[in-house]
């Protein structure tokens, strides 16, 4: 599969630093296949002094509507979890507020990032 053939769809997301000789990063790429466009969910360990020592090491592919559905639930729930795990106790309300105070934040930046993934992927695939 040709290079020529990712479209980044996102920001990347870089791990936090746990690595001496390496940074950690997750990226989303649209993968063009034949005339079905795929996800490729790539794990980049990047060297930190010297750039032709890095190396993706995983890639993987999501097609369906679920995976996402999946991928977004298990992050949100991490996300509640993690800004709400000093708490004592937690409540079903509390855990509410936090996911809508966030989706309410996010909202506008996931729009944008459809908005440019679809001119992107648009302008890819019209070539």
């Amino acid at each position: 599969m040709s290079v020529l053939n990712l479209i980044p769809l996102s920001r990347e997301i870089h791990f936090d630093d746990t690595f001496d000789e390496v940074n950690a990063i997750l990226r989303f790429d649209t993968k063009i296949e034949d005339s079905d466009l795929k996800v490729q969910l790539l794990i980049d360990l990047r060297h930190k002094k010297d750039k032709w020592k890095s190396k993706p090491r995983f890639y993987g592919t999501l097609s369906q509507p679920r995976q996402f559905e999946d991928l977004v639930t298990g992050a949100l729930a991490m996300m509640c979890f993690h800004s709400l795990r000093t708490y004592a106790e937690i409540t079903k309300d509390e855990i509410l507020a936090r996911y809508d105070e966030m989706v309410r934040w996010i909202r506008d930046d996931v729009a944008t990032l459809t908005e440019i993934m679809f001119r992107d992927v648009k302008k890819k695939v019209e070539r």
